[in-house]
């Protein structure tokens, strides 16, 4: 055993988690592309860290304040055929009184054997959804990632497995006429079953889309009733360095933990620095 190696591995872990805390205080909506990095991570074939830095802020002041801060920090870092990813989101838009949106995630995962057509993956996440009423959301598994395609133009992949969910839910985004007298936060705990698709397609030298997938639902009778969240980014690249992209997120989810809309929708805008 190389002690020095392994020893240089877990200080680049705990970087990665400091990075992530000053980007995000714990850890936006339900839907995340752990392969945004450009092209699935595969731009780290030439060094082992790869970054990606991304900040908006915009303040406005009329009668009140009106705040509209996000920021993302996405890192992926190479362990010879292995690959660590980090993801962190922050999301806030409020005014002097009211937060209107306070969302974000932290994704932390461990992919094995990277250049095969076969790789498992392990991964945790921590996340909210304040607009949906979503207070917290854990989530541990592992999956089975297939390569389907791989040629200059186009990669994608399919994978499954198994995950453990833990939510805490209040009722703030349920209209009032369907929220209870006394309203208490709700509890889930469930196995859940979790599919996704990718697709990242260069359509030009410096334009290139993405496309992710998530199908999760539990292993019961309730698998008629998943959660279905697909995410699509259009990326302008204008430098080696920085790139432009718009970004769409959303949500079906057939059977909500309260009584909240059954679809939910993001669209925004981005400018990427890349390290």
């Amino acid at each position: 055993m190389n002690f020095n190696f392994y020893s240089r591995i877990i200080r680049k872990i705990f970087c990665f988690l400091f990075f992530s805390q000053i980007f995000i205080s714990s850890g936006f909506a339900q839907i995340l592309n752990v392969d945004r990095i450009s092209s699935g991570g595969d731009s780290t074939k030439n060094k082992d860290l790869y970054s990606v830095f991304t900040m908006g802020l915009n303040i406005n002041q009329e009668d009140e304040t009106v705040i509209n801060l996000k920021i993302s920090a996405d890192l992926t870092y190479l362990i010879r055929k292995d690959l660590l990813i980090l993801l962190s989101e922050y999301d806030l838009n409020s005014t002097q009184n009211v937060k209107l949106v306070n969302a974000g995630f932290t994704h932390l995962r461990y992919r094995f054997n990277r250049e095969s057509n076969l790789q498992p993956e392990l991964f945790i996440q921590f996340q909210w959804n304040g607009i949906r009423g979503m207070k917290s959301r854990f989530l541990a598994g592992e999956n089975l990632r297939f390569l389907l395609n791989k040629d200059s133009l186009n990669i994608s992949y399919f994978a499954l497995g198994l995950m453990y969910e833990l939510e805490t839910w209040d009722y703030r985004g349920v209209p009032a006429n369907e929220s209870p007298f006394n309203p208490q936060d709700v509890h889930t705990n469930y196995i859940k079953l979790n599919f996704y698709y990718n697709i990242d397609w260069k359509i030009r030298e410096n334009v290139d889309f993405s496309f992710i997938v998530y199908i999760q639902s539990k292993p019961n009778a309730d698998i008629i009733y998943p959660r279905i969240s697909p995410s699509a980014q259009l990326n302008f690249g204008i430098s080696e360095k920085l790139s432009f992209s718009f970004i769409m997120n959303a949500q079906y989810d057939r059977k909500p933990v309260v009584p909240i809309r059954n679809f939910y929708y993001n669209l925004s805008s981005a400018i990427t620095f890349k390290l």
